[in-house]
């Protein structure tokens, strides 16, 4: 998607999605966090920067477990216990850390 398009949507106060929230590494959601706490987009580059305003909620979705499988009614989970709640307890932590410092 464009910048100017993800800018734009922002700005009208619209949701951003991000899909598979374990794949996303922990720079890339601090990235995310900036704007959710300060509302201002910032756009720098060499010549000039600017700030727009960004008043938008995140929307995080993720599989139950690695394999995706957790729970499925018909295929079966390859993971192991410990798989499991590691993948759950690393996006916990992220998530938590998120809603107590905003």
């Amino acid at each position: 998607m464009a910048l100017w398009l993800i800018v734009r949507l922002l700005q009208w106060g619209k949701f951003f999605r991000l899909d598979e929230l374990p794949e996303f590494s922990r720079s890339v959601l601090e990235v995310m966090r900036q704007p959710l706490e300060d509302r201002i987009i910032s756009i720098s580059r060499a010549k000039y920067s600017t700030e727009y305003p960004a008043s938008f909620m995140l929307v995080a979705s993720m599989n139950p477990c690695p394999c995706g499988y957790y729970g499925h009614p018909k295929k079966k989970c390859v993971c192991n216990e410990y798989q499991r709640t590691h993948y759950i307890f690393e996006c916990q932590v992220d998530v938590i850390f998120w809603t107590f410092s905003t």
